[in-house]
């Protein structure tokens, strides 16, 4: 009889405790390729064809940190996701270099985290990826858009129309917190001698000024806003994103001057300056603000559709 009771409290636990032990198993917290990732769309990552879900969870990790707003890592797995579909292009596989994002595998995560903050990290980023499950961004057309990212504006964004008629929904707009982010100012000085030399490998070309030192021969072609569109130095005109990156400037939003015999330049922002911004997302999401709502923000008539 004792025997009988045994076998039925051990059956009556089973069935109570099944719920808990699936969702332990198969909830959207698992981390479980089995529970979740259904390879319908894969990314070759050194011979290895990761599911293109499980590949975004690495991407996140490329460009935000575990500790920014849940609503600021939906909106980035949002447009990691978009970019991977519009660079498919129709296909089912991609490489990884192909893509050219920023990623960590779950290894190399283990050891930039640590053992202790490894699990709970991974899981927050996973999370923001399966809460937004087949979530994209199309224009008004139906196509996806090219959905540019930078991590800090220099107080507003670009106009997509530097690009062409195509790019409308890059419609600037004001992203005033970002001045606020500790890395928004950089300060680089140079020598006339090493800004020549910079340029000198970028454009193959010699730089030098016919009587005005150099840093008289720049002149800058603003946008609307803080960033520079053209470059005319010594005559000769250059795009301002490839004169910065030749310069390594954090961002094309940037002053030059003469200081104490050198050249001083004084930038704004990090990164190209188009549709939407890491830190500004974060303060958005910081103030209560969704994903969708930062998307619709930072990027203009769009719709956000879940394949």
């Amino acid at each position: 009889m004792k025997r009988h009771k045994r076998i039925y409290l051990i059956y009556a636990a089973a069935i109570f405790l099944l719920p808990c032990i699936l969702v332990l198993a198969f909830g959207p917290d698992a981390k479980s390729e089995g529970a979740y990732y259904d390879g319908r769309y894969t990314v070759n990552v050194g011979g290895e064809a990761v599911d293109s879900e499980r590949f975004l969870v690495w991407a996140l990790a490329g460009y935000v940190e575990p500790d920014y707003e849940t609503e600021c890592l939906k909106a980035m797995a949002v447009v990691l996701r978009t970019n991977l579909r519009k660079a498919l292009g129709g296909r089912s596989k991609i490489s990884a270099d192909e893509l050219g994002f920023a990623y960590y595998t779950e290894e190399e995560l283990e050891k930039i985290w640590g053992d202790g903050d490894f699990v709970g990290n991974y899981r927050k980023l996973e999370n923001a990826v399966i809460d937004t499950d087949g979530a994209v961004i199309l224009n008004g057309n139906g196509y996806y858009i090219d959905a540019l990212f930078h991590r800090v504006s220099a107080g507003r964004t670009r106009d997509g129309a530097y690009f062409g008629e195509d790019y409308t929904y890059l419609s600037p707009v004001e992203s005033k917190s970002d001045i606020n982010s500790p890395d928004y100012m950089q300060l680089v000085i140079y020598d006339e001698a090493t800004v020549k030399r910079l340029l000198s490998e970028t454009f193959h070309t010699s730089f030098e000024p016919k009587v005005k030192p150099l840093a008289q021969e720049i002149i800058l072609q603003n946008e609307d806003g803080d960033y520079v569109e053209k470059v005319t130095i010594c005559g000769r005109e250059f795009c301002a994103d490839e004169i910065a990156k030749a310069l390594k400037l954090q961002s094309p939003a940037f002053v030059v001057e003469e200081y104490k015999s050198k050249m001083r330049f004084l930038v704004s922002g990090i990164g190209h300056g188009f549709g939407l911004s890491i830190y500004g997302s974060n303060v958005f999401a910081g103030e209560g603000y969704g994903f969708k709502e930062i998307l619709n923000y930072y990027y203009a008539n769009i719709i956000i559709k879940y394949e």
